[in-house]
């Protein structure tokens, strides 16, 4: 039972790192697509069915990133496997 579980364990961290990987691979396409000043000003929420939703500090940055939109999702699903087909962004908490 001790091997089984160890195993299981080990598992769990590799499916772990496989995740967190691939999640700071998208983070950094967006910091590349949004611009490094932009993306201290945004945080990702979630990306479901294609659709990305992210946080903005303010209005004045929802302002500035809706009128870059269709530019940030062209660098985007250049970079990315997964197509990201709707970018919508929303006030919120970025920290």
């Amino acid at each position: 039972m001790g091997k089984n579980s160890s195993l299981g364990d080990s598992i769990k961290k590799i499916i772990s790192g496989l995740r967190k990987e691939k999640g700071e691979d998208f983070l950094a396409a967006w910091e590349s697509a949004a611009g490094e000043g932009a993306s201290k000003h945004t945080k990702i929420n979630f990306l479901k069915q294609g659709r990305l939703v992210v946080s903005v500090s303010n209005s004045s940055w929802l302002y500035r990133l809706t009128l870059e939109k269709q530019n940030i999702l062209e660098k985007l699903n250049r970079t990315q496997n997964r197509k990201v087909k709707e970018l919508q962004f929303r006030i919120g908490d970025t920290g």
